[in-house]
């Protein structure tokens, strides 16, 4: 086989895929928060960063000290997020970049 139709039978293999949604150019992503507190996350949000409002709890039960919890559906975009603990101390987490069918890990230490 010449160079030529190797290179049109790649070409046509990754539109095949393309089509068929393996390469969607806006796959969703996820986020994972893993507490690594000793207390437990009780609210969670994440919304996109220029969000003026914090909008709906994430959480429909606690994450625990030392575990994690995985959110999809994500596009890509900038996140912003805001942890709750069971004293409600809160911190706010600025700059979640996320890419294409990304998965990120954000880690929460004391």
């Amino acid at each position: 086989m010449s160079k030529k139709v190797v290179i049109i039978n790649l070409i046509i293999s990754i539109l095949i895929l393309c089509l068929i949604g393996s390469c969607s150019l806006n796959s969703p992503s996820q986020i994972i928060i893993d507490n690594e507190t000793d207390l437990s996350i009780i609210e969670l949000y994440i919304v996109a960063s220029e969000s003026t409002a914090w909008n709906n709890n994430l959480l429909t039960e606690p994450i625990s000290p030392g575990g994690q919890k995985t959110f999809s559906d994500f596009s890509a975009g900038e996140y912003k997020a805001k942890v709750v603990f069971e004293n409600s101390f809160s911190i706010e987490i600025d700059g979640i970049v996320l890419g294409n069918k990304e998965i990120k890990t954000i880690v929460v230490k004391p």
